[in-house]
């Protein structure tokens, strides 16, 4: 019975980790490409899980200079 809980712990902590939630590194890449609107789009939505990530939102401003 124990092996079988830790499986289930573990498959779902392995699930929770990998969920979709963007991340600043994402927005940079498209950033690099030029894509400055759509890496506005995902640094608003690094600010909704956080919105005291500074590079979040040095990289929007960044991006509407760019623009």
């Amino acid at each position: 019975m124990k092996p079988k809980l830790i499986f289930i712990c573990a498959l779902i902590l392995l699930v929770f980790s990998c969920s979709s939630a963007p991340t600043v590194k994402e927005g940079a890449k498209l950033f690099n490409e030029q894509k400055y609107t759509e890496a506005i789009a995902v640094f608003e939505k690094v600010l909704e899980k956080n919105p005291k990530n500074a590079n979040a939102l040095y990289n929007i401003a960044i991006s509407y200079i760019q623009l």
